[in-house]
């Protein structure tokens, strides 16, 4: 079964104090997702799908997808609501660098601080909530893997096998598209081709069915080089998939403008914290339009403040 962040990381006090580059350990009832850009619950969730460039914050935005939906989130701990469980594989993350911006995320501190203040007499209160969420973490789990099979038969298997073992009430599979192969081979790293994608969401789609777990999907966008594709603005086509138009609840784009010199002449300040979220598709109907979102980088956080008619 996958393993839980505590068996990956061990205490998170002892996470916080070794290097980045150290190596870490190897690597049924519907329930209501919180989408923390706007603010509400979308309730008889099936499956959600994310397309972004590259360095278009997709991290981060799984980060607040799972502080937002378990143990993490405050508001869940102040309720006597049942404790939620998520079975994550991220497959495009290393893990030091993933826990770095989950944990402090979560604890609301830079990274670069969080030592110092750790052996500091008078942080009390830091080194009390690094000790809760240790605590939380032992009673509440984040399951957690860096891989799965890329064959289909295997894949289904695994992930039904770890449902079997974790009992998670979500499931996030983060960069989707390494599992699939690319159409055209480039030598580049970057120009690989659109991957075939519909083979996995449709396995998901049938996990879904069988067990009505909710999953949330990643697709890293990386277009063609003989096109003069939009790196701004992505569209439907980018996916490669005709089942993102058919069989998904919701799918939402990422696009950070100035990361691709796009500046709005009205307001270009601070422009280079901006993430878009285009909500192409929701059949719950509470979501429509376009949503904005500045990035903390101190404490690796996604602010998300409102709508807007860009």
């Amino acid at each position: 079964m996958p393993k839980s962040v505590i068996d990956h990381i061990g205490s998170v006090c002892k996470f916080l104090n070794i290097d980045q580059d150290t190596e870490l350990q190897d690597s049924l009832e519907r329930n209501e997702l919180f989408i923390p850009f706007a603010n509400t619950s979308v309730a008889d969730f099936n499956l959600m799908v994310i397309g972004s460039r590259p360095t278009n914050g997709r991290t981060l935005f799984m980060n607040e997808l799972i502080i937002a939906n378990t143990l993490l989130n405050e508001r869940s701990l102040a309720s006597d609501r049942k404790r939620k469980r998520i079975l994550a594989y991220f497959l495009t993350e290393q893990p030091v660098n993933y826990f770095n911006k989950l944990i402090t995320g979560k604890l609301g501190i830079p990274g670069s601080r969080l030592r110092q203040m750790m052996t500091n007499p008078k942080s009390d209160i830091v080194a009390a909530e690094v000790f809760q969420l240790d605590f939380d973490l032992h009673l509440y789990p984040l399951f957690v893997e860096f891989n799965l099979p890329k064959d289909i038969k295997e894949f289904t298997s695994r992930i039904e096998s770890d449902i079997e073992a974790c009992h998670p009430d979500f499931i996030f599979i983060d960069g989707l598209e390494t599992l699939g192969l690319p159409e055209i081979k480039k030598e580049s790293d970057y120009y690989r081709g659109v991957r075939e994608i519909d083979i996995w969401l449709d396995a998901c789609h049938e996990i879904n069915r069988k067990h009505l777990i909710p999953f949330v999907i990643t697709r890293l966008l990386i277009p063609f080089s003989e096109i003069m594709w939009d790196l701004h603005n992505p569209v439907l086509g980018d996916f490669n998939s005709g089942m993102i138009d058919s069989d998904c609840d919701m799918v939402i784009f990422m696009a950070r403008p100035s990361y691709f010199g796009q500046y709005d002449e009205q307001n270009p300040q601070g422009q280079d914290k901006s993430i878009q979220f285009h909500i192409l598709r929701d059949r719950s109907g509470t979501l429509s339009g376009k949503y904005q979102c500045e990035i903390d980088y101190e404490i690796p956080r996604m602010i998300f403040p409102k709508k807007y008619n860009g």
